[in-house]
């Protein structure tokens, strides 16, 4: 029991920078799996996974142990298609190999466990770090003291805008990750996530497969239109010779043995492989939408264009808020495609409001240093995105940094 909660700490471990598909992946998933193995496992060793009947000769309790022990260690073979015993060179190619089968729940389990945990840790090292960001928003959800929260949420939007700016104004990424063409629009960590869903999909991909290999189905796609075609690759009954030294010869005795840990083992892949079917669809369409809203222009200005009118903005800032260029600049390059995909976290673990005043936080303080072009923008609405750029790139403010949990 000890066991089952310790993987179910790590499975459910806090991730902040994931959504409904990830967790699915990360979390449901390898969950399941592991249960599934430590379940396969617990029947091998402690359970009774194997029950044969012995001849009358040899139907005592030490006989009778001690055949069962043997059967399930060397293993079994199946019967042929015509229900003939296969010959002594041919049996080897039909023995089971159920007890591989915790290992192989384990070892996919890691699989699906390794996606999310690469995303985590490698984002984890840029300039901006999105799982402290995300806690914190998420505890200012939780404050309910005005004053508290009101402190929190400037700190939180001072951190936010240094590191942002800071990425912009330095270059900090360009040098590092000049072969990503997502570096000039500050999207480092974007690649990174879209990666982290590329290797996703390729992992139900390669799970599919791997599964089909593994109980012996001949091509990747298949749909099997009878539960009972499964028994030909987890065989419930099967055969097994015991020898026994009697009077100086070798006594052979087939035995008849029902394995009752292949019902299980197969109905474990027969759910799998259809979970892993709709996991590759689901994770596929959570792709695409991902790509679309953290990528494209126009979705990413709409999106945050969408908390900001929901926000309370004084007459100025809703004044060039209707700027297209303006918001053209705070959209790209001050906010960036990371600074969309930390909305898109923040609003997924602590709420559109949180969201939604961050958000408008971050417009103050890209308007308050701008503000020369706000009152001027009334005289000369014509004010080209580059010199709003540069006016906004001249600003340097001091960064503030969180506590990294």
């Amino acid at each position: 029991m000890s066991l089952l909660q310790n993987s179910l700490s790590i499975t459910n471990h806090i991730n902040h920078l994931d959504d409904m598909v990830d967790r699915l992946h990360r979390n449901f998933t390898v969950f399941t799996l592991i249960f599934c193995a430590m379940l396969v496992g617990a029947k091998q060793q402690f359970g009774q996974p194997i029950q044969c009947m012995l001849p009358a000769h040899l139907h005592r309790p030490y006989w009778n142990n001690y055949g069962q022990y043997y059967c399930f260690v060397q293993s079994t073979y199946r019967l042929t298609y015509n229900k003939t015993l296969p010959n002594a060179n041919s049996r080897t190619k039909l023995r089971a190999s159920n007890s591989w089968v915790p290992v192989f729940l384990t070892f996919q389990a890691l699989c699906f466990y390794i996606p999310g945990w690469l995303w985590i840790t490698v984002q984890s090292q840029g300039t901006l770090d999105m799982k402290a960001v995300v806690s914190e928003a998420i505890s200012l959800k939780a404050t309910i003291k005005p004053e508290d929260r009101v402190k929190k949420l400037t700190n939180l939007v001072h951190y936010v805008a240094s590191m942002l700016k800071l990425t912009m104004t330095t270059n900090v990424h360009r040098t590092k990750w000049y072969w990503c063409p997502l570096d000039s629009v500050n999207g480092i960590s974007v690649a990174l996530y879209l990666v982290s869903k590329l290797l996703i999909i390729l992992n139900n991909v390669v799970q599919l497969y791997i599964t089909e290999t593994f109980i012996g189905f001949n091509r990747l796609f298949w749909i099997p239109t009878k539960i009972s075609f499964m028994s030909t690759y987890f065989p419930i009954i099967t055969f097994c010779d015991l020898e026994r030294q009697f009077s100086g010869t070798v006594e052979t005795n087939t035995l008849q043995c029902v394995l009752i840990l292949n019902f299980i083992n197969e109905k474990i892949f027969f759910i799998l492989w259809y979970w892993i079917s709709l996991l590759f669809v689901v994770s596929l369409a959570n792709f695409i939408t991902t790509f679309v809203q953290c990528v494209l222009p126009r979705y990413r200005k709409d999106l945050v264009e969408f908390y900001l009118q929901n926000g309370e903005l004084n007459d100025e800032e809703w004044f060039s808020l209707k700027d297209e260029k303006r918001l053209s600049v705070y959209v790209k390059e001050f906010l960036g495609l990371d600074g969309v995909l930390l909305l898109r976290f923040i609003n997924d673990h602590a709420g559109a409001i949180v969201t939604r005043d961050i958000a408008v936080s971050l417009w103050h303080a890209f308007c308050q240093e701008n503000s020369s072009f706000l009152i001027c923008h009334r005289t000369a609405p014509k004010v080209e995105e580059s010199e709003i750029m540069n006016t906004y790139s001249a600003v340097r403010s001091p960064t503030v940094s969180l506590n990294r949990s």
